[in-house]
């Protein structure tokens, strides 16, 4: 008399990553904000620490050259 009816899930299918960052390797998921630096997918709460790495080289300290050539 009934047909059986299989149960729905009562909540939606779980998102499913799309990428993943190439700094932390956390999953990234459509629609969320990334920066694309040089090929290479960050996220946006990654940034900081991403580029204090891949600047690292670049760091040094300030001097003044006034004061250098008196």
């Amino acid at each position: 008399m009934f047909e059986y009816l299989p149960e729905r899930p009562l909540e939606p299918p779980e998102e499913k990553p799309i990428a993943y960052c190439d700094y932390c390797g956390g999953e990234i998921y459509e629609g969320e904000t990334v920066y694309n630096i040089d090929g290479q997918l960050i996220h946006e709460d990654c940034l900081h620490d991403f580029a204090d790495d891949y600047f690292k080289d670049c760091k040094e300290e300030a001097v003044s050259y006034a004061e250098a050539y008196c």
